[in-house]
């Protein structure tokens, strides 16, 4: 006979709460975030030989369409997707948004893993956490999934 645990022992299993929630897309978002994946795939590939002015007005072209995507198509409170951004994109976007928080509640952002990244290694993330770490009006939080940062702001009493 298999002994069952006890119901107080099943619950603490549980994940916590932020790690339980599950978000289901429309295909029309998925098909976007797709369309947006190669065109930002592509603009980082067309980098290869260009001058450094060129680079430049690729890197914004790629940090407006990822900004247009989360602004216009991905619409999720306090969750904003970062992937295929330029550091200093990222950086600035980051930034403007918790700027215009005004509550102490956390905002979410996906790094990712750094899977795509140059030798695999996340670059983002690593900026988020050093930059605004080191910043006495935010406070950062990594939970349980290694491509999400959550930054809150802290008021001054």
């Amino acid at each position: 006979m298999v002994k069952q645990p006890r119901r107080q022992d099943q619950q603490r299993q549980l994940a916590p709460r932020s790690e339980r929630v599950t978000v289901v897309h429309s295909r029309a978002l998925l098909d976007k975030k797709e369309k947006l994946q190669k065109e930002v795939q592509a603009l980082w590939a067309s980098k290869k030989g260009k001058t450094h002015q060129e680079r430049q007005q690729i890197d914004a072209k790629i940090d407006g369409k990822v900004v247009a995507y989360n602004l216009n198509d991905l619409k999720r409170r306090r969750y904003y997707d970062l992937h295929g951004m330029t550091l200093e994109g990222a950086l600035v976007f980051v930034h403007s948004v918790m700027e215009a928080t005004k509550d102490r509640e956390p905002v979410q952002f996906e790094t990712g893993k750094g899977n795509h990244s140059r030798n695999g290694v996340a670059r983002i993330k690593p900026l988020l956490l050093e930059t605004f770490g080191r910043l006495e009006e935010f406070r950062i939080d990594v939970d349980g999934n290694e491509g999400i940062v959550n930054v809150r702001r802290c008021f001054s009493s």
